[in-house]
């Protein structure tokens, strides 16, 4: 190791020993794991969210509750009782969705519902890694990177998106193809097609609005702009919070009309 890297690396360990950040969720101060060091290390391969968000969250409010069967086979929803096999929900059974199944990696509660928000409304964008990561590893468990032609995020409104800065969607699976060739699973960049759905239609904030609101909201706000890329295709679309499926249920009607052959969804968290 060149001399000057030695020494950058020994004052950044003596740094995170000696000054404690301060937890996001609580605000107390803790140590983190210096750099450098075996715990680092496994804190780093540690795909928990305690491993991958701990320069932000100390390790008591770094708690997610994750989403695993049973559920809806549907909407992606927990079932109350951990017993039993997955299912269609009363919800899905008399009011199905466009889409063809939803999935997310945990409870809008807890250190998503601190991390979310943050990242999308504070401009904490170094959130975008570690959560990404956490729906890269969700994603293996819902589908096959094969059976998936073309990956869509949400998309914002132009006008939101430049208030903004960014749209977390698309920050969230920008290192999907980097995870993917570490993982030795095949997935190509242009599999990911950010343009391909556009939010033609301005719409107030859905924060606030039960199921009925967001839909008469969100009622022909989506335009698919490549239709080449959606027909035929198995698209996945990707968003962070599933709340109602309101937003997801209409990229789904805009995609199908278009000629998509199917559409699944992902997003980060899904409130219960």
């Amino acid at each position: 190791m060149p001399a000057f890297s030695f020494i950058q690396r020994v004052a950044q360990i003596a740094g995170d020993a000696s000054f404690p950040a301060r937890c996001y969720g609580c605000g107390r101060l803790y140590h983190r794991s210096p750099r450098g060091t075996r715990a680092f290390a496994a804190r780093r391969n540690n795909r928990s969210l305690a491993g991958l968000v701990s320069d932000v969250l100390c390790r008591d409010c770094a708690r997610i509750d994750w989403i695993a069967s049973p559920m809806c086979t549907l909407c992606g929803r927990p079932f109350a009782t951990t017993q039993g096999i997955d299912h269609l929900c009363a919800d899905c059974r008399q009011r199905p969705f466009s889409f063809d199944g939803a999935r997310a990696v945990g409870v809008y509660g807890n250190a998503l519902q601190l991390l979310v928000p943050a990242f999308k409304y504070q401009g904490l964008v170094q959130l975008a890694a570690p959560l990404g990561r956490l729906m890269w590893d969700a994603l293996a468990q819902f589908r096959d990177v094969a059976d998936i032609d073309c990956i869509i995020p949400v998309p914002l409104h132009w006008h939101r998106k430049r208030r903004r800065g960014f749209n977390q969607a698309e920050l969230l699976i920008r290192q999907w193809p980097k995870l993917a060739r570490d993982s030795g699973v095949d997935l190509q960049a242009d599999k990911i097609v950010s343009g391909a759905l556009i939010r033609y239609r301005s719409t107030p904030s859905q924060t606030g609005l039960g199921q009925k609101e967001r839909k008469r909201n969100l009622r022909r706000a989506f335009r698919v702009k490549a239709v080449q890329a959606v027909l035929g295709s198995r698209v996945l679309i990707v968003d962070d919070v599933f709340t109602t499926g309101a937003t997801a249920d209409a990229c789904a009607r805009a995609l199908k009309r278009a000629g998509a052959a199917s559409v699944h969804v992902l997003t980060l968290a899904r409130a219960v």
